[in-house]
């Protein structure tokens, strides 16, 4: 199961599993907040029936890149620990067995 934010680039994703001869699926899903998360556990038992592999790697450097983190206000770290620590943590407690 491939997600992203644009599901152009979930399915680019898909494809490339699926080319190699792999069971893929895609979907869209928003990670940072939680919301999109309940999705991708029912998706997958209902698509492929079993995760037999998770690659966990959702993350970006965010909205203010170039600046030395320590000038950073706040709010980039709350976006950060939300971008790659709560979605992390959400999709690997949807995705795992109920």
């Amino acid at each position: 199961m491939a997600t992203a934010r644009s599901v152009t680039e979930a399915e680019q994703v898909v494809r490339g599993l699926l080319d190699q001869g792999g069971r893929a699926v895609s979907i869209q899903a928003e990670r940072q907040s939680g919301r999109g998360c309940p999705a991708l556990g029912a998706n997958h038992r209902e698509d492929l029936r079993a995760l037999d592999i998770l690659v966990n790697n959702a993350g970006t450097t965010g909205p203010t890149s170039t600046s030395r983190w320590w000038t950073c206000p706040r709010s980039f770290g709350d976006f950060m620990i939300g971008n790659h620590l709560r979605s992390t943590f959400l999709c690997i407690k949807y995705a795992a067995p109920q």
